[in-house]
């Protein structure tokens, strides 16, 4: 007799078993996309970043050499301001001199000679020769101006530190004198 089996056959377990490593083998796959997708947006992340390090190291180094260009024109400036305070200096004490010279010569005598004058900040040496005692004392009298106030006198503390006469031939003498006093200038 022929024998009719009914009863359905379990092809459910293996089809069961079937589905479950397709979707292994697909959950698999789909892990190792997803992987390879985030490996691939980290390198691109890193590779960016790297460049962006690289742009930055760059404009450092380009900033660097601005500042240092900017140190090398801070002290030419500086250099430069002394130099010109120092003309500026030189001027103005050259103006000075120029008023000294001049006011010493209104007020020096026809029987005076000056040898030497030394100014040191506003003290004032001078060195000279006159024909007699009162022609030096003249010379002081003008210096220190006694018909102005004191406070418009360019000359002050005048004192004759030092006179001396010689003879130069017979009967003839010259007083050699040094006076010494402060210079206030105009």
């Amino acid at each position: 007799m022929i024998r009719i089996n009914v009863l359905p056959v379990e092809r459910g377990a293996s089809q069961k078993i079937y589905f479950q490593i397709a979707g292994a083998i697909l959950l698999l796959v789909a892990t190792l996309g997803a992987i390879s997708f985030l490996a691939v947006r980290q390198s691109r992340q890193l590779e960016d970043r790297r460049q962006l390090l690289a742009e930055s190291r760059k404009k450092l180094q380009e900033l660097q050499r601005v500042l240092q260009e900017i140190q090398e024109f801070e002290k030419e400036r500086q250099t430069l301001e002394t130099k010109l305070n120092t003309i500026k200096s030189l001027r103005e004490s050259q103006r000075s001199s120029v008023e000294l010279l001049n006011e010493i010569s209104i007020k020096l005598p026809d029987g005076v000679w000056l040898d030497r004058m030394v100014q040191r900040g506003d003290g004032l040496t001078i060195d000279g020769v006159g024909v007699s005692w009162n022609f030096i004392s003249e010379f002081v009298a003008a210096l220190k101006d006694q018909g102005r106030p004191a406070e418009e006198r360019l000359f002050s503390d005048v004192i004759v530190a030092k006179i001396e006469n010689r003879d130069i031939k017979r009967g003839y003498q010259l007083s050699y004198f040094s006076l010494r006093c402060r210079y206030r200038g105009k």
